[in-house]
């Protein structure tokens, strides 16, 4: 709504952006991406995530626990962030919770390791709201204890 652009319009370019992406495995089918025909892969995540990861201001609305702000009606509210590993051992510099009944509980982040080594660890169909979280750590820290730059 607050782009000016129809639905329609809007979500053809969600579609166009992911298309110029190279990301042929993601369609978008509605705009807030609850619907559960929106399809993409592990690596198409990862596709979308670098470039908007990049983008200063989303990383830096990413990683903040909560938010406050105030409505154009004077109303103050507050919003907690459902990622909950922004307060954990993993040095999260950007990240993105989501859920859909066909995806189940899903999670991309970055994650900041040792000597600047930067990952992205994508999460999709965990069980629960926590296994999301113990699955990007287990994950990631098994990327860092395993690769060679260590």
């Amino acid at each position: 709504r607050s782009t000016g652009l129809s639905k329609e319009r809007f979500l053809d370019l969600m579609n166009k952006k992911a298309k110029d992406l190279g990301l042929a495995n993601t369609q978008f089918v509605d705009v807030t991406g609850l619907a559960d025909n929106n399809v993409s892969t592990a690596l198409e995540i990862i596709g979308l995530a670098k470039p908007a990861f990049a983008i200063e201001e989303i990383r830096e609305a990413t990683t903040h626990r909560t938010y406050s702000f105030q409505a154009i009606s004077g109303k103050p509210h507050k919003i907690h962030s459902t990622n909950y590993l922004l307060s954990s051992y993993l040095d999260i510099s950007a990240g993105k919770t989501g859920y859909i009944n066909s995806a189940g509980y899903c999670l991309v982040a970055e994650i900041d390791g040792h000597d600047g080594i930067e990952i992205i660890s994508v999460v999709l169909g965990s069980t629960t709201n926590a296994d999301r979280f113990q699955d990007l750590k287990a994950l990631s820290t098994w990327i860092f204890e395993n690769f060679a730059w260590h």
